[in-house]
């Protein structure tokens, strides 16, 4: 019980100099979200995905026919009779009929990794956006700490004055203690300036200001088991899907390539009326593959399937390494801001006090005092370095997974 008290008045001492600021609006998480379509490194990648998928429809059109006119005036060898005279063709090729089911099916490969890459953006955007508002709620926890930290400096010091004023402690320790404060002093200043930064950042992303996020540091997602990571998840990364429809793009354009070969046709009409005659009548026109049976671009073909191959292979081997990584430090992160919460910052917050108490009456030196002091600092300084690791990986790790924060 008395640990919990201990640990609750740490929390209210932190969250004082957020307090403080009662006025200033909450950022929550959602209202991050909520921003993310406006975003415009999203909304290039979402516009590039109609394109791909415009150009689906491209590939189904039929090509037109060609029509061919000529007009002009005819006359006999002797000049006795002259009349108008005048040609129509039409040609329609059908050379596209080998090719297009194998077009259109990497246009529609295409249009799926456009849209997998544009997934990927997103998930890119998102885990900046977390970045950016777990660092903001860190530093409102560790601007309040180092102002709690830098008015108990400024309280040691007064007494320490005081004390040397009555003849009580030696006149060389209050430079000692008042270096301590201006120390405390720098460290916030130099906080101060980290979370305007941050702050500033994660407005510009989301096109509104920032004063306060509402975020608890001291909970994070519960990750998954390390075997159902690396069973399921591996697959629901936008950049492996990308890459597997890269794949059946390749290996569509190959069978189109090879098709190419086979003889292409045209099939046209004509009508014409010259001097001495009318006629209409049609064709059938064959281009023989002799000396170019395209294996230059079947060749190529072939190769880029075989990259897209083991550009696959090295996604989803890197995929797997990120969530095994996230994981890891996500699961590390929880067990070590569980332990210094419960069981280490308590005993040092409770020696610390101790030995200030016992300084205050005189029965220790000063030394032991800002010793004591660094120390309870140090340990709560560790306390937030870990809840912002665990926050960043398991915030990481949940968007990788597919998981939602909200």
């Amino acid at each position: 019980m008395r640990t919990n008290l201990v640990v609750a008045a740490l929390c209210a001492a932190i969250g004082s100099g957020v307090q403080a600021a009662g006025g200033a609006s909450l950022l929550d998480w959602n209202d991050v979200v909520g921003q993310l379509d406006r975003n415009p490194r999203f909304r290039e990648a979402a516009l590039r995905a109609t394109a791909a998928r415009a150009g689906v429809d491209a590939s189904r059109q039929v090509p037109n026919p060609r029509l061919e006119a000529t007009a002009g005036e005819g006359w006999n060898s002797d000049g006795s009779l002259r009349k108008a005279e005048w040609a129509l063709a039409i040609t329609v090729p059908l050379d596209w009929l080998g090719t297009k089911g194998a077009r259109l099916d990497a246009a529609q490969a295409s249009a799926s990794e456009a849209e997998e890459e544009s997934a990927q953006v997103r998930q890119e955007v998102l885990l900046r956006l977390r970045r950016l508002f777990v660092l903001v709620a860190h530093d409102e926890r560790l601007v309040a700490s180092l102002v709690t930290s830098a008015r108990q400096a400024d309280d040691l010091a007064r007494l320490v004055r005081l004390r040397v004023e009555r003849g009580e402690a030696r006149p060389p320790e209050l430079p000692r203690v008042e270096v301590e404060a201006e120390r405390a002093r720098l460290a916030l200043g130099q906080a101060e300036a980290r979370a305007m930064v941050h702050r500033d950042q994660l407005s510009v992303w989301i096109g509104r200001p920032v004063e306060r996020v509402a975020l608890d540091m001291a909970r994070s997602p519960a990750p998954p088991s390390l075997a159902e990571l690396r069973e399921r998840t591996a697959g629901v990364q936008p950049r492996v899907r990308a890459a597997q429809e890269r794949v059946s793009a390749a290996a569509f354009d190959v069978r189109a390539e090879r098709n190419q070969r086979i003889p292409s046709i045209s099939v046209s009409g004509y009508a014409l009326s010259e001097i001495d005659r009318n006629a209409v009548g049609g064709g059938l026109g064959i281009e023989f593959p002799v000396w170019n049976w395209n294996s230059g671009k079947i060749a190529q073909a072939e190769a880029i399937h075989a990259a897209e191959e083991s550009r696959l292979l090295v996604a989803s081997n890197e995929a797997r390494t990120v969530l095994v990584e996230a994981w890891a430090m996500c699961t590390q992160g929880q067990v070590a801001s569980r332990r210094l919460r419960e069981e280490i910052v308590p005993r040092t917050h409770g020696a610390a006090a101790k030995i200030e108490r016992s300084y205050q009456l005189g029965e220790s030196s000063l030394l032991e005092a800002l010793d004591a002091r660094r120390a309870r600092l140090e340990v709560l300084r560790d306390l937030l370095a870990a809840e912002l690791e665990q926050q960043l990986e398991c915030g990481t790790l949940t968007i990788l997974a597919g998981g939602d924060l909200r």
